[in-house]
């Protein structure tokens, strides 16, 4: 019976092996004996591997099967005549001592043929061979009767249904739900975040819609209610009334707040628009769902996005893998799904509004934290508070260097682009010389003689790792890119752990005892959540929400010994806010060899300069300034120190340049030189850290910003140290960690920025006119790489925008690549022969047809295909679950079950092509399919034979055709008793 089953199993099982008589079956037997629980009791817990085996118990039991039970045999443990009931226990303790024994006797009702049908219901053939581990998951598909609330979830015109007008001006009802919810939390958010300048008025813009999305979360999640319209709004009220609430008993302070912070909210609010309306733009002129060669991902997530939004449980259902849940961190397209639910606006409007909405609330948030350290220096405050406009520009600046600033490969390109039509010949082969002589020529020809310069190639500066996998994405990049992917999603809530954690810290060093502790929870929180947006983000987050924790006990008040204890309370506190509160993801997502292995390529220092550029040279002029502001408070003697005696004097400054050069040599041909480089940078800082904590009159801003270098600095050089296993050598190792690293460059940044702009101009008063330009001279050259930095703004977004099938009006509708696209599909790679061309609209009445007919989300089957082709574009827009969609996605999210993903394209490739009417009907039947897709890529990757056959299978109808498209309808009832025909037939 641990067979796992199937069809051949169950024939055994009925009708016995007819070469072994000892084998008779059920046909054959008169008496069943069940001689313990442990088969029946442990096989419960697999039922993706055994279904018609617990089917076979369960109709025993009833007596459905055609026998009764007769007898039962239980020995209860037993003390002074009281007896307990162990049958719960460890099988060890009742099966092996005293198990229980059923005994069922065949009945005139028995009949081989209906016995066989019963637990062919079951469909064994669609049964997996799974691990005792993987039963909790239940191979990441879903149990039977999940399926059923899944697939009984309503129409796509009835979770979709809002009107033309509104999906039109979907982007002004979505900005104002976000805006109410903001609203809402703004009493608790401020109350919560009082040590903050500004009191967190930025964080309300994503803690309000986020408090709105975890109450519906936590209701599906948890088995509370099934998502739905009505579930979406009123958790929305239940936040508004908390709101209202809290505002209502804390309007004296609210107002308070008002008063003394209505500079800095403002300014959040004007972030949080512009940000917002100019993302908006961005996609409103290129919101194509799709565009070959460099379309992305954006098929994969529309595919998930809609599919969240459609599942009424959760975890919900795999578009691209009919009867599995997603095996995938979803909480991001969530966050979305809520609104959308909400309004019942269409996904190929919805998806353009995400790209807005996260850019909006990452730009708020960056706002609120460096405004909130700027804001809060101690030895400047009397100045700071002179200039009050100070924090809002560090805060601003902040937000534009995490959303907005590039790499410098831009600048890069410029130079390459402006040499490329230069026809100036002096000093031409001079290093640097001839270069920059290239570059004024090249522009003096663009400028006034008309040369068109080469294009710009916006793709490339994702991927400065030259000669490598690596993805180099910044998240402008991403956000211009517009694929609606974790990495993107998660950037507003990895900023926004990075405002708890400084919240804690500058709770805990004022003294206050009770913040600190719901802020710790609110860590918790944001680390469990982090895990289900972004699960590459999950380490760092959990190092930071600790670190930020613990350093809040070292700077509080207070004796050592409940210091210590603080902080242990508060770590238990939010590691179990962080497990309990999102169990239900936990319990049923998979992860697959987890670990890191030495990295097997490292970054050329050159690289990391162009990738990091803008970030490096302000933390250089932080360091720099920091350094001579604690030799000149030593009266330039670096005393027991060793790190600011290598920089007491321009000898010593000579020294460590030339100690730095030979550094460089010796490392480079060992690929080290950037970890090299990375680990002095990260000395001084932690020196400069560790001055900063020693000091009396600590300046905990700037320690704090000192400390987010650091560890930026060893995000983006460890990658050169390890590498998560299996990757594609370390492409998304590079890629999610530089994007970490990211976040807390931009943060650092705005701040030093800030401090080094402040430095200098006070050093220039009142300076020689040598200090005054050397000064000058180091502004400019920050200025100058800022603006180098910010060149991908113009020419990348303008290359970006025009990489489409054709212009459209401004437009939200994801689907107004339809009209122009044209794709030529190749039917074998390596050759242009038979290659087909069709009009990318020929699809679009078979998707319309699906989304207006059909009933919950039953399984179809499409076509498979090369990935990132035109193949999944049914489940991808209509979020209808595909018997398999890009398999290489799938096998990355089911690795363990990898198997089963390429058996799936085999049998799907098969469909299409075999002109076997019998694979065709088991195929149909083990898939469970309710539609059947013919459209342009089955046109190209199947036979005409294996086409010609659907016409002649009894079980399957045409219900739609829009010329050589048709869409044939499942009977499966039908199908089942076909199949069951003919298998009788064999049968002994």
């Amino acid at each position: 019976m641990y067979r796992t089953d199937s069809p051949e199993k169950i024939r055994e099982l009925v009708f016995g092996t007819p070469d072994n008589p000892n084998r008779p079956g059920l046909a054959g037997a008169d008496y069943i004996a069940v001689t313990s629980n442990r088969v029946r009791g442990s096989v419960a817990k697999l039922e993706r591997e055994y279904p018609a085996t617990i089917r076979y118990y369960r109709l025993l039991e009833t007596g459905e099967l055609g026998f009764e039970r007769v007898a039962t045999f239980r020995v209860r443990p037993s003390f002074l005549g009281i007896s307990v009931d162990d049958s719960g226990a460890e099988e060890s303790f009742t099966v092996y001592d005293h198990p229980e024994v059923r005994i069922y006797r065949k009945t005139a009702a028995f009949d081989p043929a209906r016995a066989y049908a019963l637990l062919s219901e079951a469909r064994p053939e669609a049964a997996v061979n799974l691990l005792p581990r993987q039963g909790r998951s239940n191979g990441l598909q879903f149990t039977a009767d999940e399926a059923a609330v899944q697939q009984s979830g309503g129409a796509f015109t009835d979770v979709f249904s809002a009107p033309r007008w509104l999906n039109r001006t979907a982007w002004l009802w979505w900005l104002l739900w976000l805006e109410a919810a903001a609203l809402a939390a703004l009493p608790w958010v401020t109350l919560l975040f009082r040590p903050l300048a500004g009191r967190g008025y930025g964080l309300a813009k994503l803690l309000g819609p986020l408090a709105v999305v975890l109450l519906a979360w936590l209701l599906v999640a948890w088995g509370a209610a099934h998502f739905s319209r009505t579930l979406a709004w009123a958790a929305f009220a239940a936040c508004m009334i908390a709101g209202l609430a809290v505002g209502a008993a804390r309007r004296r302070s609210l107002l308070a707040d008002a008063r003394e912070s209505w500079r800095n909210w403002l300014a959040a609010e004007a972030v949080f628009l512009v940000a917002f309306f100019a993302f908006l733009l961005l996609r409103a002129a290129n919101p194509d769902l799709w565009h070959h060669p460099q379309g992305g991902e954006k098929p994969m997530e529309i595919a998930y996005l809609t599919a969240v939004v459609r599942s009424s449980i959760l975890p919900p259902y795999d578009p691209w893998f009919a009867g599995g849940s997603l095996n995938y961190y979803y909480m991001g397209w969530f966050y979305l799904a809520v609104p959308i639910r909400a309004f019942g606006i269409l996904p190929e409007y919805a998806f353009n509004l995400g790209v807005p909405t996260f850019a909006a609330t990452a730009a708020s948030v960056a706002f609120a934290v460096v405004s909130a350290l700027v804001g809060a220096v101690r030895p400047h405050a009397e100045a700071v508070r002179r200039r009050a406009a100070e924090p809002l520009l560090a805060g601003i600046l902040a937000a534009f260097l995490l959303i907005a600033v590039g790499n410098l490969d831009a600048a890069h390109q410029w130079i390459e682009r402006l040499q490329a039509v230069n026809r100036w010949s002096l000093a031409s082969g001079t290093p640097v010389v001839g270069g920059a002589v290239g570059i004024v020529g090249g522009l003096w020809r663009w400028l006034f003689e008309g040369a068109a310069l080469p294009p710009f190639d916006w793709w490339r500066s994702s991927r400065v790792h030259f000669g490598s996998f690596d993805i180099t994405e910044f998240p402008y990049w991403s956000f211009l890119f517009a694929d609606l992917h974790p990495h993107l999603m998660g950037i507003p809530f990895f900023t926004g752990l990075a405002a708890v954690a400084l919240a804690i810290v500058l709770a805990a060093a004022s003294g206050d005892r009770t913040r600190p502790w719901l802020l710790a929870a609110l860590a918790g929180l944001f680390v469990g959540l982090i895990r289900t947006v972004h699960t590459w983000d999950f380490p760092t987050a959990a190092l930071i929400a600790a670190a930020s924790i613990l350093l809040a006990a070292l700077l509080a008040p207070g004796s050592a010994e409940r210091r210590a204890w603080t902080a242990l309370g508060q770590l238990g506190l939010a590691g179990i806010v962080a497990a309990v509160l999102f169990a239900p993801y936990n319990a049923r997502f998979e992860t697959f060899d987890p670990g890191v292995v030495r990295a097997p390529e490292t970054t050329k220092f050159h690289q990391f300069l162009v990738q990091y550029g803008v970030f490096l040279a302000i933390g250089c002029a932080f360091v720099a300034l920091r350094c001579r502001e604690e030799l000149e408070a030593r009266g330039l003697e670096p005393g027991r120190n060793p790190i600011l005696a290598v920089v007491a004097g321009w000898l010593e400054v000579g020294s460590l340049a030339f100690f730095l050069a030979g550094l460089a040599a010796f490392t480079w041909p060992f690929g080290l030189t950037t970890v090299a480089m990375t680990l002095v940078g990260i000395v001084f800082l932690l020196n400069l850290a560790w001055l900063d904590f020693r000091r009396p009159d600590r300046d905990l801003p700037r320690l704090l910003a000192t400390l987010l270098f650091a560890h930026a600095l060893a995000i983006a050089a460890g990658v050169d140290v390890v590498t998560l296993k299996n990757d594609i050598v370390r492409m998304n190792t590079v890629f999610k960690f530089s994007l970490q690293a990211w976040h807390l460059f931009a943060l650092a940044s705005g701040y030093a920025a800030w401090y080094v702009v402040r430095g200098i101009l006070e050093r220039m008063r009142g300076a020689p006119r040598a200090g005054r330009a050397a000064g000058g001279l180091v502004l400019a050259a920050l200025a100058g790489i800022v603006l180098a930095s910010s060149l991908f703004l113009v020419s990348g977004t303008r290359a970006r925008q025009q990489a489409r099938f054709g212009d459209t009006p401004l437009t939200l509708n994801g689907f107004a690549f339809f009209q122009h696209g044209v794709f030529t599909e190749p039917r074998a790679e390596g050759t242009t022969a038979d290659d087909v061309t069709f009009r990318l609209d020929e699809d679009l009445p078979l998707i319309q047809w699906l989304r207006r007919n059909v009933e919950g989300s039953p399984v179809i089957v499409e076509a498979v295909g090369p990935l990132y082709r035109w193949t999944g574009r049914i489940s991808e827009y209509t979020g209808l679950p595909a018997v398999i969609g890009w398999d290489w996605h799938q096998i990355q999210q089911r690795t363990d079950y990898a198997p089963l993903v390429q058996q799936r394209r085999t049998e799907v490739q098969r469909f299409y092509t075999d002109p076997s009417t019998d694979f065709a009907e088991r195929f149909l039947r083990k898939y469970n399919v309710q539609y059947v897709i013919v459209g342009t890529e089955e046109r190209v990757h199947g036979t005409e034979p294996g086409l010609a056959k659907f016409a002649a299978i009894p079980a399957l109808s045409e219900v739609f055709r829009d010329g050589p498209n048709v869409i044939y309808r499942v009977d499966q009832a039908r199908l089942a008793a076909d199949i069951l025909a003919r298998d009788l037939a064999r049968a002994p």
